[in-house]
Order: C-alpha cells, then structure tokens, then sequence
C-alpha cells in the first residue's frame, strides 16, 4: 500500500492545518481527486501521466497551497487554536471540483495567476470562518505557482511531460514573429494574381481562345450606380403625364456614364 503522506513529504511537523487535511486525503485514497485537479491544465498534453504520478503532483501541490493558508493566518496574528477551527471549511474547501481545477491550473505553461476571486467566492458560499481582511492573495497565488513550477522541475516524470506545453508556446511565438518568409516575393505573387484572374476565362464558350487575351473585365462589367439619378427616375414613375423633358435627362446622364466608362 502506498503511502502518501511519505510521498507528498508530510509529516505531523507540517503545520496545524497541512496534516490533518492531507492524512484525511491519503486515507480515502481510492477518490481520484486528481482528475478534478489536473482536467484543464493537461488540455495540451498528449501522453497524459499514469495516475499515480498525478495523484503525487496533487498531495505536492494541496501542501504548498495549505502551508500559504496557514502562513497568512499566522501572519494576521491568529493563534493556533483559531487556525485549527479552520480544518473542516478548508476540507470542504480544497474538495471542490472549481477550486481543485483553479488551483491545478498552476501547472499550465502560461499561468500567471490562479483564480482567486472564485477562490474568495466559494470560500463564502462554503459560510466558512472568515478570513483576514488583509489577505494577500495576490502574493499567496504567486508564490503558489512558483512552488508548483518546482515541484514539476524536480520530478523527472513530470517534467518532459508538462515540458510539451513550453516546446508548444515557443513555436506558437516564433511563427508569430518570423512572419511572412524572406525568400517569398510579394510581387511575383501580385503578378501571378494578375495574370490569373485579370482576364475573363471564356475557354468555356470557345477553346481556342485566340481573340480573349487583351478582354478585360471592366471592359464588359459596368457596376452599377444608380444613387445619381435615383431622383430622376423617382420623378417619372411619379408622373402623371409623359414628361419627356425629364426622361430625355435621364437618357442623356446614362449615355454619358455607359461613355465615361467604356
């Protein structure tokens, strides 16, 4: 039987709320609180680690996380017997599915903040006992993830798996800053776009294709604008009579557009 309590590295000297919550988790060791913990940050990882080694990363990291709990508790000048009335809201705590996804997220490359205004708000919905106002929970969340970027460091099973997402973010950034290769020449392509659309592909209506070549599209396509004369021909619809002093106008601005154009 495994013992996790030697494997996450505590001991009864581990603090006042470290122990009992985690002696709590190894003994019903068969819940597999890891999948909850690691099931958005190993998105990315395609060799997923054995469950053991997850379960060992888990207890690693729910330490360091319980020890920041404990360290600004006893900051804020609560004694011991305050801090252990803390163990059961923070059994409950660490228990939750959204807390244990927000706190396994440190293990993604790119995180550099943990949740922590879902962790202030589950801790509310929880009643649990309040916490120091002067919480600083900006610090706690960095110096968590700094713990679980070591934890990962020192272990060589963890390390070439979650190393993926690194080899992953700096191709992502050197594809971002090469850009357009040095060798392509945009204006070769700009030319190759011309030849290849500029003229109309009549081949369909004849296959020698001998008079096409010099056919240009804006020597047939003629588009339309029609806003000019909108009031014009508004005006003859609206006619009682033939007015042909105003459809002789409008003839007359259409000859000199179709013109214009041609």
């Amino acid at each position: 039987m495994i013992d996790w309590l030697v494997i996450w590295g505590v001991t009864q000297a581990a603090g006042v709320v470290v122990y009992p919550i985690l002696e709590s988790l190894a003994q019903d060791a068969a819940k597999d609180y890891g999948k909850d913990f690691f099931k958005d940050c190993l998105k990315k990882v395609i060799r997923l680690p054995e469950p053991n080694l997850l379960k060992e990363a888990y207890g690693k990291a729910l330490k360091e996380f319980l020890e920041l709990i404990e360290e600004e508790l006893k900051d804020a000048g609560y004694q011991e017997a305050i801090i252990k009335q803390y163990i059961p809201y923070l059994q409950k705590f660490v228990k939750r599915e959204d807390v244990s996804a927000a706190l396994g997220m440190a293990f993604n490359v790119e995180c550099k903040a943990i949740d922590t205004a879902l962790l202030v708000r589950v801790w509310t919905e929880l009643n649990s006992s309040h916490l120091p106002e002067d919480m600083n929970w900006d610090f706690l969340s960095k110096a968590y993830i700094r713990a679980v970027k070591k934890i990962v460091q020192n272990s060589d099973k963890l390390r070439p798996i979650f190393e993926v997402q690194t080899l992953d973010k700096i191709a992502d950034a050197v594809q971002e800053v090469a850009g357009i290769p040095p060798a392509f020449d945009l204006e070769k392509y700009a030319e190759g776009l011309r030849e290849q659309y500029g003229n109309l592909k009549l081949e369909s209506l004849d296959t020698t294709g001998v008079y096409y070549n010099e056919l240009k599209l804006w020597k047939i396509f003629i588009p339309q604008n029609c806003g000019n004369v909108r009031s014009l021909f508004r005006r003859c619809m609206s006619c009682r009579r033939i007015d042909r002093g105003c459809c002789r106008r409008v003839d007359s601005w259409m000859l000199w557009n179709l013109r214009k154009r041609s």
